[in-house]
């Protein structure tokens, strides 16, 4: 027999705070039925049937109580059902307690599908890191544009510290569509999109600010370059801000 099954699509996934990966009964349930189709076996398990092997690991103390919870889905007919929330170690024991092939082949699609998700697990954990370095960053640059203004408009002007919530608010609104939201909640790609965007709206405050510009000019000027770059791809994204610093020192420089 050929035991070696390609690798279905993830049925593991990030916790909601991408603290950890989990799974849950519907996922294995789903993934075994893949298996037994694949086998051309007959009558795969149903949830039901995971189910009632998850309360009796529970039961009887193999599976641990920090190791899964309890949860709820709506089915096919809307109704409320229950399922259980997995970590890797549960899942792993789950698979083991079902006899033959199938629990074997189950096993193992788990085992590759959890080391799958850490990596991307990883790797969010890596990009959050630098979008967080990036905005510390890009803070120290809007407090700087808001002493800029206020030296402008004396010390004693209150309306300039809006400009930091305009500028976040406009990444926001690029990236996800809202003027706010936890960002320990997206997903890589949103995070890669909010660096490159912070870093635009750095490099446009301290090239403009050095070009003496008024302050309502480059606060203008670094909205529009924050939407503009949001219509480009990654790459031309890049190119823009490498140039940026030439095209508004030529523009801008001569008082223009």
């Amino acid at each position: 027999m050929n035991n070696q099954l390609s690798l279905f699509e993830s049925g593991v996934y990030m916790s909601t705070n991408h603290d950890e990966v989990i799974t849950d009964t519907l996922q294995v349930t789903s993934v075994l039925s893949k298996i037994y189709k694949q086998l051309n076996k007959n009558k795969p398990k149903r949830h039901s049937d995971i189910l009632a092997v998850t309360r009796r690991l529970i039961k009887n103390d193999s599976i641990g109580k920090r190791n899964i919870s309890l949860s709820s889905y709506q089915d096919s007919q809307n109704k409320k059902r229950s399922m259980y929330r997995l970590d890797e170690k549960a899942t792993i024991i789950l698979c083991t307690s079902l006899s033959g092939d199938t629990g074997d082949l189950l096993r193992s699609q788990f085992v590759d599908m959890f080391l799958m998700q850490k990596e991307e697990l990883e790797a969010w954990r890596s990009g959050r890191k630098e979008v967080k370095k990036l905005t510390k960053h890009t803070n120290g640059s809007i407090n700087e544009f808001i002493v800029y203004a206020e030296s402008m408009r004396g010390s004693k002007y209150k309306g300039t510290p809006r400009y930091f919530n305009m500028f976040q608010k406009q990444i926001n609104q690029v990236v996800i569509g809202l003027n706010s939201f936890n960002r320990d909640k997206l997903p890589k790609e949103y995070l890669l999109q909010i660096n490159s965007l912070e870093d635009v709206l750095s490099e446009s405050l301290i090239t403009l600010m050095n070009a003496k510009l008024e302050y309502h000019k480059i606060a203008k000027l670094t909205l529009k370059a924050i939407r503009d770059i949001s219509c480009l791809n990654m790459e031309d994204a890049k190119l823009v801000k490498y140039n940026m610093s030439a095209t508004y020192r030529s523009s801008y420089s001569n008082g223009d």
